[in-house]
């Protein structure tokens, strides 16, 4: 009797300690998803490393960071269309970007105690590109761990909102929407647990507003100023990237960057809404 019941506490104990290792192979990451670099030496200025993520888990490791780590993450063959990139970064001393095409959003700040330490950013294009920055000599390794999934057809969905709007739809708005204007992104920052940005709009002529929405500058006479929420992903920023926007309370809701059609329409606004 004895024996049959150390014969059952073995076999117990087998499929308990089988459970465990399974679990934590499931949690390990392969060789070659693990990125590393141990160059600096600390005898040479600073320089700007280059790190290419194309795993769904893995990590990067960087000994005695000190420069900048461009750093960008590539979904595998198997995720088509958007996706989803979160990590977890282990070094408090550090800064890290979002780099976008003409701007870079600030996520985490080195010396920021209460900084979050996990993030997750969306993409409906073929990369994330992130940007991490070390000041400070004699820092201690940073460690980040990273997955990557595919989006969600509701979040896709959504990102729609990314697209510039038909023409038929944008003249129609351009006279019924709540403002109307045309100008340029000054600065945004993402707005937490949505798909919006929060930018600052500087306008360069205002067609129409039901609301005070926008005030003249007081700094730049002639312009006006505006804080509105926007698409995440869509228009650059600076005077180069010129757009026309309408939107219903402080929210966008269309957009264009065609540079004839801004222009047509600035010249043309009043005869456009006459029938309105």
């Amino acid at each position: 009797m004895k024996s049959h019941r150390i014969a059952a506490l073995t076999i117990t104990l087998g499929f308990f300690i089988n459970g465990i290792l399974s679990n934590d192979s499931d949690n390990e990451v392969e060789d070659e998803c693990i990125w590393e670099d141990r160059s600096y030496t600390g005898d040479q200025p600073p320089s700007v490393l280059n790190a290419k993520a194309e795993c769904n888990k893995g990590k990067l490791i960087w000994h005695h960071p000190y420069g900048g780590l461009r750093a960008s993450f590539h979904p595998g063959a198997h995720i088509k269309g958007g996706f989803k990139l979160c990590f977890k970064c282990k070094n408090p001393e550090v800064t890290i970007f979002r780099e976008g095409v003409n701007s870079m959003t600030l996520l985490k700040e080195g010396h920021d105690s209460k900084a979050k330490s996990h993030y997750c950013l969306h993409s409906s294009k073929k990369h994330i590109v992130l940007y991490i920055e070390a000041t400070k000599l004699h820092q201690n390794k940073m460690t980040l761990d990273y997955t990557i999934k595919p989006l969600k057809k509701k979040f896709l969905h959504r990102n729609k909102a990314c697209k510039p709007c038909r023409y038929d739809r944008l003249f129609h708005l351009i006279c019924k929407s709540d403002f109307a204007i045309t100008g340029y992104i000054n600065s945004s920052v993402l707005i937490p647990k949505t798909h919006y940005k929060q930018i600052d709009f500087v306008g360069e002529k205002l067609l129409q507003q039901k609301h005070e929405l926008f005030t003249k500058s007081d700094q730049n006479p002639g312009y006006y100023m505006g804080k509105l929420r926007f698409p995440v992903g869509c228009g650059g920023k600076g005077k180069h990237n010129q757009l026309l926007i309408t939107g219903k309370g402080s929210v966008v809701t269309c957009f264009t960057q065609d540079k004839h059609l801004i222009r047509l329409v600035s010249k043309y606004y009043e005869h456009l809404c006459m029938k309105w």
